[in-house]
Order: structure tokens, then sequence, then C-alpha cells
């Protein structure tokens, strides 16, 4: 009987060996097949990366075809050509951030940017821009010839000097300029060292942001105090012309004074009601504001000086082709007194300007004559536009 119990527990004990064995044994097969698991699983991900890497190359390529197609397209194709490129680019965006390809995903949201610009979807390109700067100050892969370029491209959106015509959708994008301003300034800061105040002061003063406006004029102010000893004409009566705008025309004299700008202190004299110190400064210029000194000279009782300065500059305006002397640049400090000049034909300014002298100086013979010439011009212009156009047109 004790050797039964002895053999039972023996067996026992070899079968307890033999499941510790067994249970070792599948534990480590379950290890290796966990370990095998996670290999494939690693493998199947760096196939999708792959994969999604490739799609959204060739999404992008597609997109910059599109975007090339469309600048040699009929207006309704090329609409179609950049709504199908930002489709494409707005795309693989997504797919580079999925796979983490930050350098990529920069470059396609810029791009996304400029044909959202040209669509005319302001918001939506100043989203794609910011987001890729974004993502270029965290990571700072572009070369010094990709931020100037760069540059160049939002400085002719900006200030598009030298385009042939400049279309209406320039002066609707202008209230957008302001990131774009502060991204050029950020490059400029980056490669040269200097700044973009001026452009950004300029852009508020363009948008009737004065207070603004006069904050950027006066942080140049200091830049230019700390490094030249001195403040540039140009700042300074930038600075003048805002506070001219605001009304404040004796601090616009104060700084026009020291930027030397005669005729800038001429239409503030004039706003002021002091025309004889309008006319003196007016006169002081190297290129007087006529019109200013005209309005002026009139304001004051003036006439005859008036007269023989319209006189002159009419016979001036017929040798040089019939053109206007008074120069685009004139700023017209007597508007509410006089003609909206706006669209109106060669030397028609000195013209109407004559015959209200004229009629002031009870000489209205002479301003029959110039107004019957002024109808005659008008006349012949409007046949030669009917001849050249062969259409009728009331503009």
């Amino acid at each position: 009987m004790k050797l039964i119990k002895l053999s039972f527990f023996a067996l026992t004990i070899c079968l307890s060996l033999v499941n510790v064995r067994v249970s070792a044994r599948q534990s480590e097969v379950g290890k290796n097949q966990f370990l095998l698991g996670v290999g494939n699983q690693g493998k199947l991900f760096a196939q999708s990366s792959e994969n999604l890497q490739f799609e959204a190359d060739k999404l992008f390529r597609e997109g910059q075809e599109f975007f090339q197609k469309s600048n040699r397209s009929s207006l309704i194709k090329s609409n179609f050509f950049e709504y199908s490129s930002s489709q494409n680019f707005l795309k693989a965006s997504k797919i580079y951030k999925k796979i983490g390809n930050r350098s990529q995903e920069r470059k396609t949201l810029y791009k996304l940017g400029k044909v959202y610009w040209r669509m005319g979807a302001y918001e939506d390109a100043i989203n794609s821009y910011q987001q890729s700067w974004e993502i270029d100050q965290k990571i700072g892969d572009l070369s010094r010839t990709e931020l100037k370029k760069q540059y160049e491209e939002l400085d002719y959106i900006v200030d598009p000097i030298g385009m042939d015509y400049v279309p209406p959708s320039f002066y609707e994008s202008q209230r957008y300029f302001l990131p774009l301003l502060e991204r050029m300034s950020y490059i400029r800061k980056k490669l040269y060292g200097d700044n973009l105040f001026k452009k950004i002061g300029d852009y508020y003063r363009d948008t009737k942001e004065y207070d603004k406006a006069i904050e950027y004029y006066t942080k140049i102010l200091e830049i230019e105090n700390k490094e030249k000893g001195r403040p540039s004409e140009n700042t300074l009566g930038s600075l003048g012309f805002i506070y001219y705008l605001q009304g404040e025309y004796k601090k616009a004299i104060e700084y026009d004074k020291k930027s030397n700008s005669y005729n800038s202190i001429g239409n503030s004299y004039f706003a002021l009601g002091d025309y004889s110190r309008a006319i003196e400064f007016y006169n002081k210029d190297r290129f007087p504001n006529d019109y200013g000194l005209v309005a002026a000279l009139f304001a004051s009782g003036r006439l005859t000086e008036a007269e023989n300065i319209l006189r002159h500059k009419i016979n001036e305006a017929k040798n040089n082709r019939d053109f206007s002397s008074f120069s685009n640049s004139d700023y017209n400090p007597a508007a509410s007194d006089a003609t909206s000049f706006n669209n109106i034909g060669p030397i028609d300014i000195e013209y109407k300007l004559i015959q209200k002298v004229l009629v002031a100086r009870n000489k209205f013979d002479d301003a029959l004559k110039f107004s019957e010439l002024s109808r005659n011009r008008s006349f012949v212009r409007l046949l030669a536009r009917k001849s050249s156009s062969g259409v009728n047109s009331l503009s």
C-alpha cells in the first residue's frame, strides 16, 4: 500500500514538471507570436506611410500642374483649374500632416494660400499662409533663397509696381494685407536685420487707422534716431501727412517743417484759412502745388495772379500735347470749394478753374470763350472716341 502511494506521488510530481515545461513552452511561443505580430504591424505601418507619402506627392504634383494650366487658360477653364489645384493641395496637406511630414505640409499650405488668393478667397488664403508660416517658425527649414522668393511673391501682391493693369481685386484685397506685411517684415529681419514698419504704417494710413499708423512711423523715428542720430525727412513727412489727415494741422506743420515739405505746409495753412502763409510756402517748394497755389490766391482775392498762372498753365499744357500740367500728386486743399476733377479730360482742370477766376473778375466774355473751348474739346473727344471704337457710350 505504501508502495502504491509513493508511486502515485512520484507520478504527480512528474506530471507537474511536464505541465510547467509545457506552460513555459506555450508562454515562449505566445511571446514570439506577440513579437511577430508587433513586427508585422510595424511593417504594415511603414508600408501604409509609404503609400500615403506616394499619394500626397501625386496630389501635390497634380495641384501644381492645375495651377500652371490656370495661368494660360480662358477664364472659365482657369477657374476650374484653380479650384482643382486648391482641392489637390488641401488633400495633400492633410496627408502630409497625418504622416508627420512637416516640411512638405508647410510647402503645400503655402501653395494652397497662393491658389486661394488667386481665387479671391482671401480669408482662406491668409489661414493657409499663416499655418505654413507657423510650421516654418517651428522647423525653420527654409533656405535664404526660398525666403527671398517668398518675400518677392508677397511684395508683388501688396505692391504691384510695374503692372500694366491693376485689377479691381487688388483694392478689394487690401484689407487682408496686414498678415502678409508682417510676414515680409519677419523675413526682412531674418535676412537683413531690418524691418518693414514703413509699409505697415502706410497700410494703416490707407485703411484710415491713423493711430496705428502713427505708432509704426514713430517706431521708425526711434530706430533712425538710434542708428543715424536723426530721423529721415521721409518719415517726418509721413507723420506730418497723418496728422494732416486727422485735422491736426498745427502738429502736421511741426513735422513738415522738420522735413522741409513746403507744399504740405502750404496745405495745412490753407486748411487753417491762413492763405498768405499757404502762398508763401507753396512758392518755396521746388515743384509748387500749382492747384493749391491758385486756390489760395483765389481765396485771398489775388485774382490777377491766379489768372496769370492758369493762362500760363494752359499754354504750357497745349505745348505738352494737351495734357494737364497739374501733377497727379498735387493735393487739392480746396476740394470743398471746387468741382470734383475725377475722370475729366486733358487740361479741363485749367479750363474750369480759369472760368471761375474770370467770372470772379467780371470778365464774362473771356469766361464764356473758355467755356466754349471746353465744350468743343469735350465734343471733339466724344467724336474721336466713337470713331476709334465704333461703339456708342455715355462714359
